[in-house]
């Protein structure tokens, strides 16, 4: 419960602090209805990935986290300097680092559990990244082989930065 209250606060004040939404207004109502489902959803489904990862002895540690954090910053999908990651985080989500952490650290619980449990897709991707540390090219390999259909014809790259000044930005659950 404490996760679905936490999911529920971190959506209404990125909705009312950069959309300006009043939820007490019809509109604002509707919308947190939705959001409030997709919290529920959100927490249902990461209560199964965490069963399943009990099951099949699956963790994160704090190190994975900090090379994702890592790994992001040198893609330029987040900010290099933590106050300003701080700032960004608490102005759009009114969050922590940790509570980023947190979030990162379910999205790599979640990848583990679904490797675990598509072993074809592991083996395919396994595959793909023996090429890549052969010296074959990364974005003709993304084009070719991807199943990602938002990276696949610009191979593989992202185009998603969080940037300080930035209104446009959307939660990313």
């Amino acid at each position: 419960y404490e996760t679905y209250l936490f999911e529920v606060r971190r959506i209404m004040h990125y909705y009312e602090n950069t959309q300006k939404i009043d939820f007490n207004s019809n509109f604002g109502k509707e919308q947190l209805a939705a959001q409030k489902q997709r919290a529920l959803d959100d927490v249902i489904n990461m209560a199964y990935i965490k069963q399943k990862a009990k099951e099949k002895n699956i963790s994160v540690s704090d190190r994975e986290v900090e090379d994702l954090i890592v790994l992001l910053r040198n893609q330029g999908r987040l900010v290099r300097r933590d106050q300003i990651l701080e700032d960004v985080l608490n102005q759009f989500y009114g969050g922590t680092r940790n509570d980023l952490k947190r979030s990162l650290s379910n999205q790599l619980l979640e990848q583990k559990v679904l490797q675990a449990l598509d072993t074809d897709t592991k083996g395919r991707a396994d595959a793909v990244l023996a090429q890549v540390k052969a010296g074959r090219d990364f974005a003709k390999l993304a084009k070719a082989k991807s199943d990602d259909v938002t990276t696949k014809d610009k191979g593989g790259a992202f185009e998603f930065t969080i940037k300080p000044t930035s209104k446009e930005v959307t939660p990313q659950a």
